[in-house]
């Protein structure tokens, strides 16, 4: 369960991550992101060879992160075109047509929408992962035992059916079979001990027949 969860947002990860330029990396600080800093808006009858050329290209002030941390001022055009390296000469007249005489602070890795959605996906993963651990680990995840079928114990003695099914016969009708049993072996008993009687009866009676008959 734990590893599909993973493979399930890698693949939403990977995707979301296919959109954006080729230059930023997979992870956040990783690779090169570029961010628009600054909007420059170009006077009518401007003066001066690098300032003429900037606003041929419509530059603004960008800045390009190498990691998290580290970077350069450029010159941003659009999102989906790449930077442009300015000189001092080159960010000096940008500076000049802002009607700014330094620098702006330089911004943030994450003031990027780009940058800030790479990262808040990657903290979701996290989450994500950590609590189908904790939930792993408490047994929530775990898939339930199927209840084993009973297994029936056929004892065969000599052939005897009768012996196969005898454990699963109650105590109580095993009782009543007993005393039914009991019962029919008695009169069985009973009737073959009044047989033997009657037999004798007309013997004893053949052999006075016989003894008046020498008289």
């Amino acid at each position: 369960m734990l590893r599909a969860v993973i493979a399930a947002f890698a693949v939403l990860v990977t995707s979301s991550m296919l959109t954006t330029k080729a230059s930023a990396g997979i992870l956040p600080c990783t690779g090169q992101s570029l961010i628009k800093v600054l909007d420059v808006y170009y006077p009518r009858g401007l003066e001066g060879r690098h300032a003429i050329k900037l606003r041929d290209q419509k530059v603004h002030l960008g800045y390009l992160f190498d990691g998290c941390f580290k970077g350069e001022w450029v010159g941003f055009i659009a999102e989906d075109k790449p930077h442009v390296a300015l000189n001092d000469q080159q960010l000096r007249a940008l500076l000049y047509v802002t009607g700014m005489n330094e620098l702006p602070p330089v911004p943030s890795y994450w003031s990027s929408p780009e940058n800030y959605r790479k990262g808040l996906m990657w903290v979701i993963l996290g989450l994500v992962v950590i609590i189908a651990a904790v939930l792993q680990q408490m047994g929530v995840l775990q898939p339930k035992e199927e209840a084993p079928e009973p297994q029936v114990n056929l004892k065969t003695t000599g052939g005897n059916s009768a012996e196969t099914t005898e454990d699963s016969i109650p105590a109580s009708y095993r009782s009543a079979l007993v005393a039914v049993e009991r019962a029919a072996s008695e009169h069985t008993r009973v009737a073959i001990a009044g047989t033997i009687q009657s037999q004798r009866q007309p013997h004893g009676r053949t052999a006075q027949t016989a003894q008046f008959g020498k008289r």
